[in-house]
């Protein structure tokens, strides 16, 4: 008697962890902007990436002046909800 309530116990136990487990959503990274979609985000993103390769930049600086393009939008980087 004592091994099934055992594993009643055991296997609700189990059962309640992995509910608990699936409702977290994975936290993505990227540009962030409040009231802005991910998909307008990396549009935007895209665009600043398109601009700085028109400029004859080594790596480094490329890299740079995105992250700057896209902070003088309004934009953070960051985790999305």
């Amino acid at each position: 008697m004592r091994k099934v309530i055992l594993l009643a116990t055991v296997t609700s136990a189990l059962y309640f962890m992995g509910c608990a487990m699936q409702q977290q959503k994975p936290r993505q990274a990227g540009w962030t902007k409040p009231g802005v979609s991910k998909y307008d985000a990396d549009n935007a993103y895209a665009q600043c990436e398109y601009d700085v390769s028109m400029q004859k930049l080594d790596p480094a600086e490329k890299d740079k002046t995105v992250r700057y393009c896209m902070m003088r939008q309004g934009y953070r980087y960051g985790y999305y909800e």
